[in-house]
């Protein structure tokens, strides 16, 4: 008995979203599994990469800007 069954546009994209889908979960599963085992084993950033993003990170003091926070005044 012949089947009548087919593939429409919609049918292969769930398909190919379901396989890219897989395909990321195993790279993020793999890193994570990758960064616990070369943790141990002082995987971490070497002195030269942490130095350097001290040096990008530029922290200011707003604690004294008070003015950007709208006031709700209760009637």
């Amino acid at each position: 008995m012949p089947s009548f069954a087919y593939l429409d546009g919609g049918s292969a994209s769930v398909l190919l979203g379901g396989v890219l889908a897989i395909f990321a979960g195993i790279a993020v599963f793999a890193r994570m599994i990758w960064h616990k085992i070369r943790h141990p084993f002082g995987g971490g950033a070497s002195d030269a990469d942490a130095d350097a993003n001290d040096e990008d990170v530029h922290l200011t003091d707003d604690s004294e800007d008070t003015d950007s926070v709208p006031s709700v005044d209760q009637a």
